[in-house]
């Protein structure tokens, strides 16, 4: 009876650990393929906390990190069990002042339409002109803001 090295790997794994070494397994995380350097990116590996920096490279089983402190970490890639990426809330910010802006167009266009007396200003006039340009400003404000707050996208498991 012959066994794999890959099987002796995970059977002293999971008889000194307790858990399955991912390493033993031979699994990879495939989203490690699509990173660029310079992907900042969030990285939990066994019991210790989340370590946060840009993507140096990738290969040979490990992914090199540089922190926002300027350390260097390298991590081996079948001991990461947690890996997010992240973003912006563009989109979230857009959406909400553009809202808003919704709000504030519909505002103004009452107002203008209760304080002006002339024709021009009667009926849908004023908020054809107020809810558009009030939306759209808001939203390009509200995505302008929203690129400031960061988003965690968890890409593994």
């Amino acid at each position: 009876m012959h066994i794999e090295t890959k099987q002796l790997r995970a059977l002293w794994c999971l008889s000194f650990a307790g858990t399955p070494c991912l390493f033993a397994q031979g699994a990879s995380i495939p989203v490690l393929d699509s990173l660029r350097p310079g992907t900042i990116v969030r990285v939990t590996s066994g019991p210790e906390a989340g370590q946060t920096g840009r993507v140096l490279s990738i290969g040979e089983g490990r992914l090199g990190l540089s922190t926002r402190s300027g350390a260097i970490r390298t991590i081996p890639v079948g001991q990461i069990t947690m890996l997010e990426l992240r973003g912006r809330q563009t989109r979230v910010g857009a959406v909400i002042g553009g809202m808003t802006g919704v709000a504030a167009g519909l505002f103004f266009g009452w107002i203008i339409n209760a304080v002006c007396e002339t024709d021009d200003c009667r009926g849908a006039r004023p908020f054809l002109i107020t809810i558009p340009v009030f939306a759209a400003g808001g939203g390009f404000v509200g995505g302008v803001i929203g690129t400031a707050f960061p988003k965690w996208t968890r890409v593994y498991p």
